[in-house]
């Protein structure tokens, strides 16, 4: 599997999720986030493991292929070394923006914290009641939730004002957020977003993603506390005036609205649609898991069997050339020859590829074979051609 390959069929299953949220009226609504946490997962798998099989072959294997310009693995399956700088270099710059934005956005409300210590009483009365990090900030319009280890509740200066119901609610409403980590999820989306950065899909993933982290709390906080139309209202209420998003915070006045609304109001219709959900959710599992990538299996092969060898590490019986003593391959004080000349790399596509790391002016040769896959006769080529042949 190579990247286009895993950004393609990414690509398909994600128009296919958007496609059944908006015209299907048989998939639960909140069931969407797990079909994104899924992706998600997918794609932090197809990324890592290649990753750790490289570091595993360098830090493990001794004899390991090093004059390729290519990556062999998963995602990196045929991809130039400097492509992949310019794509992760890319990705890493994206990645410090949003953390940047971030940790600006962080700095900023411990600003505004040093002046809202009127509000500690009120601050402690919320925490010991809801058992929560709660803070009350008074330059937001609509509760938010943020962190990764530790999880913060901010309430909006609003709250003071509030009837108990009202911010039972809320607060429920954001503690959903703290139970199922959604903003280490949020977190998760962004980083995967920014490592995919030229998949427009993966965008568009991250904002419905988002969108439908709010479904699910709603939906929760419907199961657990009843009164949807009240709810409802409460919402209205609490609709988001700013139109910027922080992806990485998760509001309980977020966009869509409308659909949210909808949503409660039919939540009994939304709680029959499990069954169908449940399915839809089964058969996109298997969707994902046919999309081949990597193996941890493959990980464990690659370190019984090095890609390269070299003559120092095993008896001349034992090495790959031995086989082709026919076409004139010799073995002569600890090294091999062919027509006189030492050997610097071997290339039979299919069955072997010998480099000697200890060679410095050696030829390469390539193995011709005929209709019948014979071994046919040697063919001298440049180490770059050798490399070429090798990715065709």
């Amino acid at each position: 599997m190579n990247l286009l390959w895993l950004n393609i069929s990414i690509g398909l299953l994600v128009t296919l999720v958007l496609i059944i949220r908006n015209y299907s009226r048989k998939i639960s609504a909140y069931f969407f986030s797990l079909l994104w946490e899924a992706i998600l997962i997918k794609l932090l798998l197809s990324f890592l493991i290649p990753v750790c099989k490289n570091i595993i072959n360098k830090c493990f294997v001794e004899a390991v292929d090093t004059a390729s310009e290519n990556l062999n693995w998963g995602i990196f399956e045929n991809l130039n070394l400097k492509y992949i700088y310019v794509w992760m270099g890319i990705g890493f710059v994206l990645i410090l923006l949003f953390f940047l934005n971030y940790w600006l956005l962080l700095k900023q409300i411990r600003k505004f914290r040093k002046d809202s210590s009127r509000y500690e009483e009120f601050e402690n009365k919320l925490s010991n009641t809801y058992k929560a990090n709660i803070k009350i900030c008074d330059w937001i319009q609509s509760p938010l939730t943020f962190g990764f280890f530790r999880t913060t509740i901010l309430m909006p200066i609003s709250t003071l004002t509030m009837t108990e119901k009202e911010q039972h609610y809320l607060i429920s409403h954001e503690k959903i957020h703290v139970k199922y980590r959604d903003s280490a999820w949020k977190m998760l989306a962004v980083l995967i977003a920014a490592i995919y950065w030229f998949n427009p899909f993966l965008w568009l993933l991250v904002k419905y993603f988002n969108q439908d982290l709010e479904l699910r709390c709603d939906h929760k906080v419907i199961t657990e506390l009843g009164d949807n139309k009240w709810y409802a209202e409460l919402l209205l209420k609490f609709a988001k005036k700013m139109h910027t998003s922080v992806y990485l915070l998760n509001g309980f006045g977020e966009s869509i609205i409308k659909k949210r609304i909808v949503a409660v109001l039919n939540f009994e219709k939304e709680k029959n649609k499990h069954f169908f959900s449940s399915m839809f959710l089964f058969f996109f599992a298997l969707m994902l898991l046919m999309i081949r990538m990597d193996s941890l299996m493959s990980i464990r092969d690659s370190i019984k069997k090095p890609q390269a060898v070299e003559i120092n590490n095993i008896p001349k019986e034992e090495n790959p050339l031995w086989n082709y003593r026919d076409l004139g391959i010799e073995y002569d004080n600890e090294k091999w020859f062919y027509q006189g000349r030492e050997v610097g790399g071997l290339v039979d596509i299919g069955y072997c590829i010998y480099v000697d790391e200890n060679s410095h002016n050696g030829i390469w040769l390539y193995v011709v074979r005929d209709g019948n896959n014979e071994t046919k006769s040697l063919e001298e080529i440049s180490e770059k051609d050798a490399w070429k042949r090798i990715e065709e």
